[in-house]
């Protein structure tokens, strides 16, 4: 009987959990904030941070598709991601 050892692909050697992504996300916030109020002159950390909302909305939509029951998902969501029916200040 043979056996055949497998490679693993691109996609299956880089894979992240929900939450590592959770931790990237609050880290670039966190760069975000310390350094558009401590060191404003460095641009880079704040463009560096501003990818923290991307990965917090894909993390909100994977949420709403493996919840059992979708309307409380957006019922919770709903004051505070604005796509899902406002936001903490209203305009």
């Amino acid at each position: 009987m043979q056996t055949y050892s497998r490679r693993p692909s691109a996609v299956s050697r880089f894979e992240l959990s929900a939450a590592a992504l959770h931790i990237i996300a609050m880290a670039l916030m966190l760069m975000d904030h310390l350094w558009a109020t401590l060191l404003p002159a460095q641009d880079w950390l704040t463009c560096a941070g501003r990818l923290a909302f991307p990965i917090f909305a894909f993390m909100a939509v994977e949420g709403y598709f493996y919840t059992r029951n979708p309307e409380r998902h957006c019922a919770r969501a709903a004051p505070v991601f604005p796509p899902f029916g406002g936001g903490l200040v209203s305009v």
